[in-house]
Parts: C-alpha cells; sequence; structure tokens
C-alpha cells in the first residue's frame, strides 16, 4: 500500500459527520441529565387521515408530533403502538436504577428533523471502565426508537473508547428488540440485558484478552484482504491496514486498480485519536476496526458492523 501526505482540505473530523436512519439526518441534542433529556423528547399521537385534507382509510392513520400540526410524520397501521421516547428513557432510568447502575454524567441524544427516531447513549460510570491504554473504554446503554413504524424499540450494552467515540458491541446478545404491537411495554425490551450488565466483568475480560495478545501485521493483512474484504468491502479494507500500519485512516487516490485493498494507492486523511502507529495487540486491531464501524453515516449500517467486529477478530486471532 502506498500512502500520499495528508490533505488538509480533505482531513475532516469523523465527529463532524451527519449521521442518516434511513435516509434521515440525525442531529445531536446533548442533555446534562436523563431526566432532563425526558424533558426535551417530543412527544407523539395520532390523527385521522381526514384530518390533512385525505379520504379516511378503515387501517391507517397519520402521526404527528404536535396537536397543531399542519403536516403529518409518518402514516401507520391503527393498531400500531406508539411508545414514545420518554417513556423508553424513563423504562431505562427504571431498569439501571433497580440494577444499581446510575447514569453517569451528561446524555447524548440524536433525532431526526420531525423527532421521529431517537437514538441516546447513557454512560454507566466508573464500575464499568476499562482502561488499557491510558485512553478509557466506558459501557454505555444505547437506546433506540421510532414512532414512524421504521423500527422497533431496540436497547443494547455498547463498549464506547471516550478518545475517539469508538464503539463496539462485545456480544450479539447484547441487543434487544421489541416490535411496536398493541402491547408494547418499553420496560420488556431492557430485561434481557440484565444478565449481560450483570456479567459485565466477563465483557471486559474480552477486551483484556485482546490487549495482552500481540499480533503479526502480515496476518493483519490478510486478514483485511479475506475477512474485513468480504464483511465490509474493499475501502474499509484498505482503511483498516492504513490504520494499522500507521495509525492515519485513509482513503483510495488514483490511479484504481484490482489489487488487494492492502496494496491500494491511499491518501491518509486524518489521524485515528487514540491508535498505536504501528497496531501492536488484537486490542488495537479491534479499536481500527471500530473506528470505521462507529464513522459510518450510515446509522444502522454502522451499528450492525459494531456487532460484528468480536465475530472478525476471531477470525485473526
Amino acid at each position: 500500500m502506498e500512502n500520499l501526505s495528508p490533505n488538509p482540505k480533505t482531513m475532516k473530523s469523523p465527529d463532524t459527520i451527519t449521521k442518516r436512519w434511513g435516509g434521515l439526518p440525525m442531529t445531536e441534542h446533548p442533555s446534562p441529565t436523563l431526566d432532563a433529556a425526558i424533558e426535551r423528547l417530543p412527544r407523539f399521537t395520532t390523527a385521522p387521515i381526514s384530518r390533512f385534507g385525505f379520504k379516511d382509510h378503515l387501517h391507517r392513520v397519520f402521526v404527528i408530533n404536535d396537536p397543531a400540526a399542519t403536516t403529518p410524520v409518518a402514516m401507520v397501521s391503527n393498531t400500531y403502538q406508539i411508545v414514545q421516547h420518554a417513556e423508553m428513557l424513563a423504562a431505562a432510568m427504571e431498569f439501571l436504577t433497580a440494577m444499581e447502575c446510575p447514569v453517569a454524567g451528561p446524555v447524548k441524544v440524536q433525532l431526526s428533523p420531525h423527532g421521529e427516531r431517537m437514538a441516546a447513549w447513557l454512560e454507566l460510570g466508573d464500575r464499568f471502565v476499562f482502561n488499557p491504554d491510558g485512553h478509557p473504554v466506558s459501557l454505555h446503554l444505547l437506546c433506540t426508537n421510532t414512532v414512524d413504524g421504521g423500527g422497533s424499540m431496540q436497547a443494547s450494552l455498547i463498549w464506547i473508547r471516550q478518545i475517539c467515540s469508538n464503539g463496539m458491541t462485545v456480544r450479539r446478545t447484547c441487543r434487544s428488540a421489541l416490535r411496536h404491537g398493541i402491547f408494547a411495554e418499553p420496560n420488556r425490551v431492557f430485561d434481557p440485558l440484565a444478565m449481560q450488565l450483570r456479567e459485565s466483568d466477563a465483557l471486559r475480560q474480552s477486551f483484556e484478552t485482546w490487549h495482552s495478545q500481540p499480533i503479526d501485521l502480515v496476518k493483519v493483512r490478510v486478514w483485511a484482504d479475506t475477512a474485513i474484504c468480504d464483511a465490509w468491502g474493499k475501502q474499509a479494507a484498505a482503511r483498516l491496514w492504513s490504520i494499522a500500519t500507521t495509525g492515519m485512516d485513509a482513503a483510495f487516490a488514483p490511479p484504481f486498480t484490482t489489487l488487494p485493498a492492502s496494496r491500494r494507492k491511499v491518501k491518509t486523511t486524518i489521524a485515528v485519536p487514540g491508535a498505536p502507529n504501528p497496531s501492536r495487540t488484537l486490542y488495537d486491531v479491534a479499536q481500527a476496526a471500530s473506528w470505521i464501524a462507529t464513522h459510518r453515516t450510515d446509522f444502522e449500517q454502522g451499528q450492525f458492523m459494531q456487532q460484528q467486529i468480536a465475530p472478525l477478530i476471531t477470525l485473526l486471532n
């Protein structure tokens, strides 16, 4: 792989990237506390289709975010059960209180333009912190919800590296989902996570194992060109190889060829916070993969990629 010099005009921090969820841009609305976040969230209700000048439908209603709204947010089935974002976060607070895990610090909330889709990250405090290299990784409860029929309520436990916002789900079983049916109760989405939270030491052990295991960059190159390329595509594989060998993110540069990802010419774009040069352990490579997954512009795709990191790392181990 040939690296070109960084171009200041293309060096853009991933923190400035606008996430999209189902094509809808997400904007951040930080709150100092969970109570404040709940208070600020929009509320929704349904209205007959005729209210907006259309002929009523036997099985469809509009979702609105204001009693005086002149434009509906979405059309859903009349059996669709709206679960307010505030209800979900209140259930999250109840769950964490029962588990003796108070939320630490500000709450990060992202909303779509009309508030119909929400993602909230709740940090679980010093009890759930792993700090192998001076860059702490802390456990968060991620809550996602929609009121437009675009998805189920979901909750997952995710480890986030504070210096660069890298996130990864260590096990697939850390995710729980609940459809918006007639009997949808937001507290039920958190019940499957109770055991995982109790076993947080086992989750942290995965990071400790990765951090203690040195890697061979020759094997990383083969892994990037095969497993990562197959799972995430050639450009993601080239970016991972660049981060693993230089600590810099990258993008393809001309000439575009059919060479393996690790041997393609790239232009480095930005130094990855906390990334060593070069990677020395499985943990370093996992964080490089997490950087790529976390900073996808498509929110759902990024979440899916975060779940794939642990299985992909086992192929390198």
